[in-house]
């Protein structure tokens, strides 16, 4: 057995490949079967800037293969942080990033954006995803929930999308409702997921990664770094309409 130093494990992640790392307490929020794991690691790869930018009228086949890998990658690094957990004397349970707990409803064993917004990465935008300062909303996430005592984030409570509502715009079925997110909102408050599906399941589209993507690449949050140079960013506003 071992002392876990959560910068440590934070930087092992990192240098797998992960954009982001954040530690949550997940204490009132986790069904009965979870309860013995308060703790999450969340961990975030970032969608390249090349791939985003195409993402217009629908999911590209980079994106797609993207989508794949990161979810394979995702996965590997969440095994990674389970094994440093349990070397620590800790019980830990991987959340997959690509396993669905219910594939009608879109939704994994337990929400990964809530383990991010609750470990400080970022907020849920008006597309129902989560929007952090530097990426955007181009992230793809997974969750390793444990009993350890990890030191927990700053969580996120409330939207900074502002007024913009392009990603509103943008979506091709009306899915999206325009509600501004604070914690606790249901899913559905911000988005229809039976209109969303229908957008993922067009034909034509991938039907074993059901994916759309429009409302990823329509944030101006995520494009950010496509039109600021490092030496002229600072932290400059979200746009809004």
């Amino acid at each position: 057995m071992s002392v876990l130093n959560p910068d440590r494990l934070r930087r092992h992640l990192e240098s797998a490949g992960a954009c982001l790392v954040g530690f949550a307490d997940l204490a009132g929020l986790l069904p009965p079967g979870l309860q013995p794991y308060p703790r999450a690691v969340s961990i975030a790869v970032r969608l390249p800037d090349e791939v985003a930018r195409e993402i217009v009228s629908g999911p590209t086949p980079a994106y797609l293969r993207f989508y794949r890998r990161a979810n394979e990658k995702l996965d590997e690094m969440a095994g990674l942080a389970a094994q440093h957990l349990r070397r620590a004397g800790g019980r830990a349970l991987v959340v997959p990033a690509s396993v669905r707990a219910s594939a009608e409803e879109l939704r994994g064993l337990f929400p990964h954006k809530t383990a991010a917004t609750r470990s400080g990465l970022g907020w849920i935008g008006r597309n129902a995803l989560l929007v952090t300062p530097a990426h955007g909303p181009r992230v793809r996430l997974v969750t390793v929930l444990t009993n350890l005592d990890l030191p927990a984030g700053n969580p996120f409570k409330a939207s900074r999308c502002g007024r913009c509502t392009e990603c509103v715009q943008a979506c091709p079925t009306g899915a999206l409702s325009g509600a501004a997110w604070k914690a606790g909102l249901p899913r559905y408050a911000l988005l229809d997921i039976v209109r969303c599906r229908e957008a993922a399941e067009r034909p034509g589209r991938n039907p074993i990664l059901p994916v759309c993507g429009i409302c990823v690449g329509a944030c101006p949050q995520g494009r950010r770094r496509d039109t600021v140079s490092p030496s002229a960013a600072g932290p400059a506003p979200v746009r809004s309409r």
